[in-house]
């Protein structure tokens, strides 16, 4: 497959907030709303629901840039997470899982937030092509500790 605050203050857009532009960010629900985030990404959807693409909203600056995959690849929803020592509220990295549909491969890629139309930073590519529709959520290891979990393994 080809190219394309703070941490502690970033959010995701609740579903009504940008229903205008079209976003709807499935994973609101489980994030805190901490304050009306500048930037939101969202997947962007072909006749049948394919995610083909995502759009990066500003909402301050009112634009939006839109980011293909390549021809027969489908994304995820797109999930931020923060870079270490982050200053700006799209200072990090936009995760997300791309299924080639023609090769029948998956991957992880990690971009920019602040530059989504550069080639990805990394890409993880996985022994199996994945469903679509996988959904994620970042959460960082401190805070992951803090939930005193005892992780299931089957």
């Amino acid at each position: 497959m080809g190219s394309a605050e703070a941490a502690t203050s970033r959010s995701r857009a609740s579903v009504g907030r940008f229903a205008s532009a079209g976003a709807a960010d499935p994973a609101a629900a489980e994030c805190e709303e901490r304050q009306r985030p500048r930037h939101v990404e969202d997947v962007d959807r072909d006749p049948v629901v394919l995610f083909d693409g995502f759009t990066k909203y500003d909402t301050t600056a009112g634009t939006s840039t839109l980011r293909r995959w390549p021809e027969g690849c489908f994304g995820g929803e797109v999930v931020f997470a923060p870079r270490v020592g982050s200053r700006a509220e799209d200072d990090g990295y936009l995760i997300t899982m791309v299924a080639d549909m023609q090769d029948d491969s998956s991957e992880i890629m990690v971009l920019r937030a602040d530059d989504i139309t550069a080639g990805p930073v990394a890409r993880i590519l996985l022994p199996e092509r994945m469903g679509i529709g996988t959904h994620a959520c970042w959460v960082e290891a401190d805070r992951l500790q803090g939930e005193n979990r005892t992780p299931v393994l089957n």
